[in-house]
């Protein structure tokens, strides 16, 4: 399963939140991740996308970082909140990221 961290500012502020998050669906627009931490709709985050499963010779970034916009949440699923993110355009129109993409679609066929 696929793993990447969003990061936000704490609500109370307190500083900067780094959350782990499991994605359970992705394309090139945006993501279905849960998370154990409550995100509000609206709220924008920033993304660390890795690649640390790709071979070295696709020539990919170690990750993918740029923000993204929580456009809903959806409820819980096995006791953790699920949001549905739209990424930036720094991400969805990221040609390298597409190949990424390819590459989880290959593996996860197989």
């Amino acid at each position: 399963m696929l793993k990447f961290a969003i990061s936000r500012t704490d609500p109370c502020g307190n500083g900067l939140l780094v959350e782990p998050v499991h994605v359970r669906d992705i394309s090139r627009v945006g993501a279905l991740v849960t998370t154990r931490h409550q995100v509000e709709p609206s709220e924008n985050v920033l993304l660390s996308i890795p690649t640390d499963q790709c071979p070295d010779s696709m020539g990919l970034p170690r990750a993918f970082v740029g923000s993204a916009e929580v456009v809903r949440t959806l409820g819980k699923i096995d006791h953790n909140t699920a949001i549905a993110l739209r990424f930036s355009e720094v991400i969805s129109h990221n040609r390298e990221f597409a190949v990424f993409l390819d590459f989880l679609r290959e593996v996860a066929g197989q």
